[in-house]
Order: structure tokens, then C-alpha cells, then sequence
């Protein structure tokens, strides 16, 4: 049971030795009195404890003397209606007995098992999909058995069919459609969830308390591999399993992606911001539609990474771009999270395939991008020298910034901040309670281009963040203009110039962490749950999963989902955690931004947040 558990990336349960007493004696009493939930006082066997244990879970039976444990609970796992019960997240203690008779008839081996009593209603359901089977997984089953209720009768087959896949959303379904390919191609498939199987009330009760989706191939199941891909208004999940007949029972987590360099180290070349793509206007290309990529041209074939600003706007759906270097496969990072009736942006640094990179769109979506530097090999380009992050600059104990004010704010020659000659920081913005829905530029000051880009979309008074690479003028100034009236708070994290700083590698984009996988590589922290306040979060980064060794500081993207209060989200170099921030969001906003932060002297990166959150590290390159 655990072992299938852990397969769908859910923590095991511990046995509840009365319970499995009780269990036990609800499958003696099946062998007497035939299959049932219920047990009747007086027949054979009946007890009290046998009668809660029944209606407390799955049940089976066997006319052979020989079918084990593993048998029943294979039988379970191939009926999605008995495997939903043994997948819940919530499920934390169980009881299992199984009985034996030669002398029954028919049935000579029954199996109860417990899958009600262990709920914690306490935990809080994922945020993310939970799939059987699940994604990496290699399973020895191939079809459906048998179950009531009976999934084929609800497809309206006969015959045969293969094993039955689940998806166990984060929120309620009334509509879904999927699509599985194997090995000989596309698989014909029938959707079963709350929204069509009113007709059968207690398979409707079981999908609608999961928030389940199954999906029944038509066809047993060869042994090969296969992807899945599920849509439902609950929520998406796409994933890929082994099917080998001949396989043990084992649980191996998928093995995480492996990141490399996509091009030699370069430096820095700050430009004057400009506006590459506007698709509201048919510039660089048009709206990007849903679960679709578009390539766009960035830069020559020379220039290995692309500094940019993205914007995301008139989303149809809540959904994310992926902004990555055009990869046969979409990689499983967020550049930024998006919802209906917003305009959020994000600053990223983003490798490039011959000068191009591709927007994958969750949902279709109006994008804006605005260029601030290249990263090529040049003698002229600058090198990077990260720094403790430092507050730089805050309006708060002083004057707002007016609406078309153009306010000049000094980032260099500034105790523990960038030096004088510095030609371009790398900072952290924050809008801070403006009076209306508007925008912040940060441009070079004296730059005649930039007057049409945006560092940061905010509504009326929230704090919004974003990282901007910016330019300097001869003063060592940068230039602040809003929409409307606001506040603004500046962090700096490293500068640009000429002198002893590192040299950047553009990375393939790998995810790092994600506090809402459970038992997985990119969270051994958590378990699933949510980073709590104050907790740090600390993630080796040089030398890892095929980052450079001597990596100094990181490129990462930081998101923040599903927090319980406003908060803002600290990342740092470990040691003394600093005053600064990286995102803020209010309650139950995903929020995503930039970072280019300094790593400790063992190559370390921290994260920690003001309130309970979950959070997601991306990483898309490095300095060294």
C-alpha cells in the first residue's frame, strides 16, 4: 500500500494494529457469509469490530487459497473507485487483515483494509495534482479487473479495458477531457468525474470528494512507456509511467533533470530598455494561445542569454508563461504566474537558442517584453559582482513619487553598495500602495528610448515586486516614473563593471524546489506542507544537478503561491539574514519575481518568508 503511495508521491501510513484486528475479522466473516460491506448479527463470524472495519474501507475476495495481501491491494489499485481511497492525501493511519479457508466456499482468501478511520481532516489539500500512476513510476499493472462501481458500465463498454489512470485535483470538476499516448501511439479513452456520472450516486460521491478525474483506456495496456494528459476546470496535470508486467513492486522517485551549460561563460552588456514584443499590437508576434509555444527573436546568434522584462496581459484563464531557450520539450519552470483581470510582470534572464527564445502560455495570453542587456562574448561587455543584498533606497520616511515625476536616486558610491564607475545593478523594485492601477519604469537616466517600457503593472495599494538590471549614468543615477502616485523601496544584489567580477553561464532552466511535491527531490523540507513563517529554506546550488561548481552567485525566479497572509520573501546568501525582499504577495496570490543573488562560500542559497507560503525555486543560470 505505501509503496503504491509513494509511487503517486504521498506519504506513507502507519498501521493501526486494532484496526487490522477488526479488518481481519471482516474477511473471515466474507469467506463464510459472502461479500459485503455490512456484517449481520448473528451469522457466522459477525463481531462488532468486523462491522465497523467493513464499512471503513475496500473489500475483496478470492476462490483461491492462494491470493495474498499483495493481491487484493493490486486488485484495489487496478479499480479506480477502491485505489482513490488508498491515494488520499489525508489518509494517515490504516488496518489490514486478510483470512484464509480451504474449507469455504466459494471463497477461500479475503482482504479488508481501512482507508476511512486514518483521515486527518486537518491537512490541507495539495495545491498540485495527485496522479496514479504516478509521474516516473514504473507499475507491473496493465488492466481493470473488476470493481463495483463498475467504471466500464459508466463508459458504456464491454470486454476488456486498461488499468484505469487517476488524477486527484486542487479544486472541484465539473468538466475534464485527457489524452493518453503509449508506445503504438494514441489511446482511445473514456473521462470519468463528478460532472457525468450523476447517474451512479456513490461513484459521483467518491470522485466529487477527491475531486477526481479517472481515465479508462479502451485497450489493455502493453508494457511500454506512456504520457498522460489531463484538463479539467479542477485543474491540469500532465505526466508519463512504465508499464512492465514483469516489474517489482518499487517506488523510485522520478529522476529530477539534469541541467547544463547551453552556452560558454560571457559578460554583460547593458542597453537602453527597449520594447522587443507587444503582441496587443502584432509587434514580434500575436497572442500567444493556450498550451502553445512561439519562438521569437532576441538578439544574434552570438549573444548567449537575453536580460528582459515580461509582462503578462488580458489572460483568458489563470495560468503561466515559460520563457526558455526553445528545448524539444517545455521545462517543467514558470518565468510567471498570471490570473484574469491583471497585468503582472516579471524580470528573467533567459538563455537563447541562435539568438531565439520560446513563451510557452498555459493559458492564451497577451505578452509585452522589454530588453535590458545581452550577455555575449565581448571585451566591452561587463563582468558581475554579486554583493549582500542592501536596501538602497526607500520613499516611505520621506515624499512619495508623483505621478510623471521623474525622480533620480543614487545606486552607486553608497556604503556597502555598488562602487563609483559601476556600469550597470542589478535591483530589486518594489511599488509600494499607489493610488491607481499603473506602472514604474527604472531606466538609465538621459535614456531616450525607454520612456515606453515598464518594470512593474500594480494595482491600487498593493506592494509588487520586480528585479530590473539597470544602467547607470555618469552620476551613477538610474531614474524612477510612475503612472500614478506611490511609494518605491530599492534593493541592490550585485553591480556590473569592467573589474575582477565573474563571468555568467547561461543554464538550461531546472526547477530547484517546490514545497508543494511531498516526498521528491525538490522538497525534502516540508513534506508537502507550506514553508512556515520565519523557516529557511536553504538550497545547495553549486555543484548540484549539474551546476558549475565554483558557481558564486545564481540567477534564479522565486515564486510565491497560496500564502495565508501578505507576506514578503527574503532570499539571501545564507548567514545574516538581511532586511531586504524579493517578492511580496497578499493573501492567496501566486506571485513570481527574479533574483540574481550571491551564494555562500559553500555554494548555498537561502529563502525564507514572513508568512506561511509555499514557494518555488527556478534557476536559469550562474556567475562564476
Amino acid at each position: 500500500m505505501n509503496t503504491y503511495r509513494a509511487m503517486s508521491g504521498l506519504g506513507p501510513v502507519t498501521a493501526n494494529a486494532t484496526w487490522s484486528a477488526e479488518a481481519q475479522a471482516h474477511s473471515c466473516y466474507m469467506l463464510q457469509n459472502g461479500i459485503s460491506h455490512d456484517e449481520i448479527v448473528g451469522k457466522p463470524g459477525y463481531t462488532a469490530g468486523g462491522d465497523v472495519a467493513g464499512n471503513s474501507g475496500n473489500v475483496a475476495v478470492s476462490s483461491s487459497i492462494n491470493a495474498k495481501a499483495r493481491n487484493h491491494i493490486d486488485l484495489w489499485m487496478t479499480g479506480p473507485f477502491h485505489a482513490i481511497g488508498i491515494l488520499r492525501y489525508s489518509l494517515r493511519q490504516s488496518g489490514f487483515g486478510l483470512c484464509t479457508n480451504s474449507n469455504t466456499t466459494p471463497w477461500k482468501s479475503g482482504g479488508t483494509l481501512d482507508v476511512i478511520r486514518g483521515i486527518d481532516s486537518s491537512i490541507p489539500r495539495p495545491s498540485t495534482p495527485i496522479t496514479f500512476p504516478g509521474n516516473g513510476a514504473t507499475v507491473p499493472l496493465n488492466s481493470f479487473i473488476t470493481e463495483f462501481p463498475n467504471p466500464m458500465t459508466l463508459c458504456g463498454w464491454s470486454g476488456s479495458a486498461g488499468l484505469p489512470l487517476i488524477a486527484m485535483m486542487p479544486n472541484k470538476v465539473s468538466n475534464a477531457s485527457a489524452t493518453i499516448n503509449g508506445p503504438n501511439g494514441p489511446i482511445e479513452t473514456c473521462v470519468l468525474h463528478a460532472g457525468n456520472t450523476g447517474a451512479d450516486g456513490t461513484a459521483r460521491a467518491i470522485l466529487d470528494g477527491d475531486n477526481a478525474v479517472v481515465v479508462m483506456p479502451r485497450t489493455v495496456l502493453p508494457n511500454g512507456s506512456y504520457s498522460v494528459a489531463v484538463d479539467s476546470n479542477g485543474g491540469a496535470a500532465d505526466w508519463q509511467f512504465v508499464v512492465d508486467t514483469s516489474a517489482g513492486l518499487a517506488a523510485n522517485a522520478p529522476k529530477l533533470p539534469d541541467t547544463r551549460p547551453s552556452a560558454a561563460p560571457v559578460n554583460f552588456e547593458p542597453v537602453d530598455p527597449f520594447r522587443l514584443v507587444d503582441t496587443r499590437k502584432g509587434q514580434g508576434t500575436t497572442r500567444i494561445q493556450a498550451k502553445s509555444s512561439v519562438r521569437i527573436t532576441a538578439a544574434t546568434a552570438d549573444v548567449a542569454a537575453v536580460s528582459a522584462n515580461f509582462v503578462a496581459v488580458r489572460p483568458s484563464a489563470p495560468g503561466h508563461l515559460t520563457i526558455y531557450n526553445c528545448s524539444s520539450k517545455v521545462p517543467e519552470v514558470s518565468t510567471l504566474g498570471y490570473t484574469p483581470g491583471t497585468a503582472i510582470a516579471n524580470q528573467a534572464i533567459v538563455p537563447l537558442d541562435k539568438g531565439d527564445f520560446c513563451v510557452y502560455a498555459h493559458a492564451s495570453v497577451d505578452v509585452v517584453i522589454d530588453v535590458n542587456g545581452y550577455y555575449r562574448p565581448s571585451a566591452d561587455a561587463s563582468e558581475f559582482t554579486p554583493i549582500d543584498p542592501k536596501r538602497l533606497y526607500d520613499s516611505r520616511p520621506g515624499k512619495r513619487l508623483a505621478a510623471g515625476e521623474e525622480r533620480k536616486i543614487r545606486v552607486t558610491g553608497t556604503v556597502g553598495g555598488p562602487p563609483v564607475g559601476a556600469d550597470a545593478v542589478a535591483l530589486n523594485v518594489t511599488a509600494i500602495r499607489g493610488s491607481n492601477l499603473g506602472h514604474l519604469q527604472i531606466y538609465p537616466c538621459g535614456a531616450t528610448n525607454s520612456l515606453e517600457t515598464s518594470t512593474i503593472n500594480y494595482q491600487p495599494n498593493e506592494a509588487r515586486p520586480n528585479s530590473v538590471v539597470v544602467g547607470t549614468d555618469d552620476q551613477g543615477q538610474v531614474c524612477a516614473k510612475a503612472l500614478t502616485d506611490l511609494d518605491i523601496a530599492i534593493d541592490v544584489t550585485g553591480y556590473f563593471d569592467d573589474g575582477a567580477g565573474y563571468e555568467f553561464t547561461a543554464l538550461n532552466p531546472i526547477r530547484l524546489f517546490d514545497s508543494r511535491k511531498v516526498f521528491s527531490g525538490l522538497n525534502e523540507v516540508t513534506s508537502g506542507q507550506k514553508v512556515r513563517a520565519g523557516q529557511i529554506v536553504k538550497l545547495q546550488i553549486a555543484g548540484e544537478r549539474g551546476i558549475p561548481g565554483d558557481a558564486k552567485a545564481a540567477s534564479v525566479n522565486v515564486t510565491v503561491t497560496q500564502p495565508d497572509h501578505g507576506l514578503h520573501v527574503t532570499v539571501f546568501p545564507c548567514g545574516k539574514q538581511p532586511t531586504t525582499s524579493n517578492v511580496n504577495a497578499a493573501p492567496g496570490q501566486t506571485v513570481a519575481n527574479g533574483a540574481m543573488v550571491k551564494l555562500s562560500g559553500s555554494g548555498q542559497l537561502c529563502v525564507t518568508s514572513l508568512k506561511s507560503t509555499h514557494l518555488i525555486v527556478d534557476i536559469n543560470g550562474v556567475w562564476s
